[in-house]
C-alpha cells in the first residue's frame, strides 16, 4: 500500500539522519560508525567492533567497580558527551548498555541509533530508556545537553550503589519518581565511598 511505502521511506530517512548525526562524531570515546547504506530492502551501519562488556556487568551489588575507577569511566564518558554537545548532537539514551568498556578498559559510547541533531525539529514522543529519562525527557519538552548529563548521573548513581536512582515496575511509576522524588543519597547505600 502507499502508507506503508510511505512509511518505510520516512523509515530510511530517519535511519540516514541517524547515521549522519552519528557518523560525524569522531572521537576516542564514541564507537565509530564506518558506513550506513541500503541492500536490497534492508538498511545497515557498519560500525567499529568492541571487545569488551558494557556498563551494565557492573551494575550488579556483587560486581561493583572501585570507586576511583568509575569515577574514570564516567571522566572518559562526559568528554565524549561533551564532544557530542559540541558536534549539537545529543545522545537522548544513555543508559549501562550503551557505554561499553574494551581490552584497554577505554569507554566507548555506543548506540547513538536515537540522537537528535539539535539544530532540527525534535521529535515528539517519549523517546529513551525511562529509568534513564530527564524529567524534560519525561514530561515532552525539548531535548538538551543537559538530558544525556541527568541520564548519565543515573548511570554513575547505579555504578556505585547497584541500584538503580529511579527504579519502578512500569513507566508510569518510574516517569512519576524521575519527577517527584530524589533517590536515597550513595552514601547512604554504599558508605565507604568517598564525599
Amino acid at each position: 500500500s502507499d502508507l506503508g511505502g510511505e512509511l518505510a521511506a520516512r523509515y530510511r530517512e530517519r535511519f540516514f539522519l541517524e547515521a549522519q548525526s552519528a557518523g560525524r562524531l569522531m572521537h576516542p570515546n564514541i564507537v565509530a560508525i564506518y558506513d550506513a547504506g541500503m541492500y536490497k530492502d534492508f538498511c545497515y551501519i557498519t560500525m567499529e567492533y568492541i571487545d569488551g562488556p558494557n556498563l551494565g556487568k557492573f551494575c550488579t551489588k556483587d560486581n561493583l567497580l572501585p570507586a576511583a575507577d568509575t569515577a574514570e569511566i564516567i571522566i572518559s564518558a562526559c568528554r565524549a558527551l561533551d564532544y557530542a554537545h559540541q558536534k549539537d548532537v545529543v545522545h537522548r539514551d544513555i543508559k549501562p548498555s550503551n557505554i561499553m568498556i574494551n581490552k584497554m578498559k577505554e569507554v566507548k559510547i555506543t548506540d547513538f541509533g536515537i540522537a537528535q541533531i539539535t539544530d532540527q525539529t525534535a521529535s515528539k514522543g517519549i523517546i529513551g530508556s525511562p529509568s534513564y529519562m530527564s524529567p524534560e525527557q519525561v514530561k515532552e519538552e525539548p531535548i538538551t545537553p543537559l538530558s544525556d548529563i541527568f541520564s548519565l548521573g543515573c548511570v554513575l548513581y547505579e555504578l556505585l550503589t547497584g541500584e538503580q536512582a529511579f527504579p519502578g515496575d512500569n513507566y508510569f511509576s518510574i516517569m512519576y519518581k524521575i519527577i517527584n522524588e530524589e533517590p536515597p543519597p550513595v552514601s547512604k547505600l554504599r558508605p565507604e565511598i568517598p564525599e
